[in-house]
């Protein structure tokens, strides 16, 4: 029997889509970036890639927003699958620091949980 828990791939492009359908109320969503640190690529792009910047365990979604009301310098979602999906030890070290230097950073399982965190951080709602 296939599992049919969806990739994160596939979260994450609802994910993408949702947000965008939503700039209406949000316009803030513009600013909702992915950062994909977890493409496969040949190891040649990966050495040019890492010698341009790349870091591991960035999480996969920036929104480059500040939250006026409690003074967070954007958001970062590190997006995984509803099961199965496990995060890295660099990407808990990523959302910890981003904690330390003011951002919002959360760990979502799912694109549901995923908005609704990011609707929390732009109704200021996050603590």
């Amino acid at each position: 029997m296939k599992n049919k828990t969806p990739l994160e791939h596939v979260e994450q492009v609802a994910l993408i889509k949702r947000a965008r359908l939503n700039r209406g109320k949000w316009p803030q969503l513009k600013r909702l970036i992915s950062i994909p640190n977890g493409a496969r690529t040949s190891m040649s792009i990966a050495k040019k890639l890492k010698a341009e910047g790349m870091v591991k365990g960035v999480s996969d979604l920036f929104l480059a927003c500040p939250d006026p009301k409690n003074k967070f310098n954007g958001l970062w979602i590190e997006l995984k699958r509803l099961k199965g999906g496990r995060t890295s030890k660099e990407q808990k070290e990523w959302i910890l620091d981003s904690r330390r230097y003011g951002y919002a950073a959360f760990v979502a399982e799912g694109t549901d949980k995923a908005f609704e965190i990011i609707e929390h951080y732009l109704k200021g709602e996050i603590k």
